[in-house]
């Protein structure tokens, strides 16, 4: 029987593991849409700061299956970026820059990248970077006036993250021999404009590369 209503007897299987859900279709479609209402979430969210959901999530955390989980999650396209995201946030906390960035916003500039280039390039030299890529400041982070965010980030190949480092993109620009391909944040620069327009998603990069933290 349902456990949301005895009455019911409609039951459909899960796809993923074959067995029978414990709860109807629309008894499930209703907790999902009441699982979304402001009240509900902040009562929820309330309960997560307790001591007796915290020391349960501290428990599982130490399980196999915990581990195993996050250890699968990690190696996809969405996880990796997630930890990018969360490693740069921290970066700029610790050096005192403002701003944050979501790992959403870091997807979009890699589909607006692709959009731009037909595959994930580096702006400063524009070889592919499929196979490893980094965001770059283009106001270093030593900067007073360097900022975390979509626009003062730039995808860049190891190599030239790596050289340009305190410098700014018209001196590393100069010293490399090439012409300013883009332009500070505060300048008018449709290379560091994310845009929606794209198909791309973050699935469809996972088999395409790998990007080690």
């Amino acid at each position: 029987m349902c456990k949301c209503n005895p009455e019911c007897s409609i039951y459909s299987i899960n796809p993923k593991t074959g067995n029978q859900y414990r709860t109807c279709d629309s008894c499930r479609v209703w907790h999902k849409e009441h699982f979304k209402l402001p009240a509900v979430k902040d009562t929820r969210r309330k309960y997560r700061k307790t001591e007796k959901a915290k020391a349960y999530d501290a428990a599982y955390s130490t399980t196999e299956k915990s581990k195993a989980l996050q250890t699968a999650y990690r190696k996809t396209a969405e996880g990796r970026i997630k930890r990018r995201a969360i490693n740069m946030n921290y970066q700029a906390k610790k050096g005192g820059n403002p701003g944050r960035v979501t790992w959403q916003e870091l997807d979009n500039i890699m589909k607006e990248n692709i959009e731009k280039y037909g595959e994930l390039s580096c702006v400063y030299c524009n070889t592919n970077i499929e196979n490893g890529y980094q965001f770059d400041h283009i106001i270093p982070r030593c900067s007073e006036d360097c900022i975390n965010g979509v626009e003062n980030l730039a995808l860049s190949c190891k190599n030239c993250n790596s050289q340009k480092r305190k410098s700014s993109v018209e001196e590393f620009m100069k010293k490399k021999g090439q012409e300013h391909i883009i332009s500070c944040p505060n300048q008018t620069n449709k290379s560091l404009q994310v845009t929606k327009t794209t198909n791309t998603s973050i699935n469809e990069l996972d088999s395409r590369f790998y990007s080690p933290f």
